[in-house]
């Protein structure tokens, strides 16, 4: 028994030291690396925490559509990511047990409810709101605290509120980057064909893409332009808003109600766009609205800083959540529409085979009677002679 154990584990330990296993590792930490560093370049909270820690995500979405099997990438990048920025060996490797559980975590609970990474239900949005950003990102906010606190980088005073900052910054990171990344993969990931992408990017049938109805075919040679037209005009829009919106300097109170622009990118996206376009539009806004503010720009800037900060999390949260969810709820009623739509056809044809089947069968009694008449009449003839 002992033995089959053994090869078992060894079985186990050749599946990981493949060239594949192996690549993978190197690729998900180095973008676990690379983002950490980004982020804290950018818009640091404090020397371990950002607005929107991007890692967080990744390492959900990571985890969730490759396997379990890559904990040890994301134990080993968020270690040396913590020990880069000045902590401690053992608040580092506290730091990165608490990163590590927390995409276990999110990453089980995920595959525990069904979850699709295609985000095109409301359900599924819930679950990744509730299970991947609200729940695991506690394991996190509370490990990672708990260690800085034992390691003595932080005082009792300030649990509170770095514990706040922290877990926010990771929601908001399984929110924006993980559902760009889960997205991203659902729907590209099949095809790297992109006038193919740009016509399955919207909403609308294949044979109905476009505004005014021009046809274009998803795998075919024929794309419309305006097709182009607008997923450009919509790029465009989600560029400049938020740059208009956070761009300026002065009198932030004045500028206030410019904030309701913010969400008519994302209306536009959520109508005639799919989830990814939606995610990736969110995504932009938030690293415009948080390069902004950290320059002191935009309606958010605010004399203290942390607070000025604090209502951004809040506000790009809420734009996120409000995206996804909007576009969801599109999702399934054009599901449900084409589903309506093959009903019908499906029904046309039964009614068109049940019309047949009548016509045949009225043509049998009609030829069936005439013989029966004919038969009748020559034995009448017969009878008579």
């Amino acid at each position: 028994m002992e033995t089959i154990r053994l090869w078992s584990s060894w079985s186990r330990l050749q599946e990981l030291l493949v060239p594949h296993y192996i690549f993978n590792f190197l690729v998900i930490f180095a973008i676990y690396v690379l983002a950490a560093y980004v982020g804290l370049e950018i818009a640091p909270v404090n020397k371990f925490a950002t607005l929107v820690w991007a890692p967080t995500g990744i390492s959900l979405a990571w985890l969730f559509l490759f396997g379990f099997r890559y904990w040890p990438a994301i134990f080993m990048a968020a270690f040396f990511i913590n020990l880069f920025t000045g902590a401690s060996v053992a608040g580092a490797f506290g730091i990165a047990i608490g990163n590590t559980l927390e995409a276990l975590v999110g990453s089980y609970l995920l595959r525990l409810a069904n979850f699709e990474a295609s985000l095109s239900t409301v359900p599924d949005v819930v679950r990744l709101v509730v299970l991947g950003a609200l729940v695991s990102t506690l394991v996190s906010a509370t490990i990672g605290v708990g260690s800085l606190l034992a390691t003595r980088a932080i005082e009792l005073g300030q649990f509170g509120a770095t514990w706040v900052v922290w877990w926010i910054g990771d929601m908001l990171g399984d929110l924006i980057v993980a559902s760009v990344v889960l997205t991203s993969w659902a729907l590209f990931a099949r095809s790297i064909n992109f006038p193919a992408l740009a016509a399955t990017a919207f909403v609308l049938s294949p044979e109905r893409s476009g505004i005014f109805g021009l046809k274009a075919r998803v795998f075919g040679s024929r794309i419309s332009r305006i097709n182009y037209l607008e997923l450009g005009g919509w790029a465009t829009a989600t560029l400049l808003i938020p740059w208009f919106v956070f761009n300026q300097s002065s009198a932030p109170l004045r500028y206030a109600p410019s904030i309701y622009m913010i969400f008519l990118p994302i209306i536009w996206g959520a109508v005639r766009l799919r989830q990814p376009w939606v995610a990736v539009g969110v995504l932009i806004l938030a690293v415009v609205a948080i390069w902004q503010t950290t320059r002191g720009m935009g309606p958010f800037a605010s004399p203290s800083i942390e607070q000025g900060l604090f209502f951004l999390q809040i506000f790009i949260g809420t734009v996120s959540v409000a995206g996804l969810i909007l576009t969801a709820a599109v999702s399934e009623a054009r599901q449900s529409k084409e589903k309506v739509l093959e009903l019908n056809e499906s029904l046309k044809k039964e009614i068109q085979e049940v019309e047949r089947l009548n016509s045949l069968m009225m043509k049998y009694i009609k030829e069936n009677r005439i013989k029966r008449l004919k038969k009748r009449f020559g034995e009448q003839s017969k009878g008579k002679v």
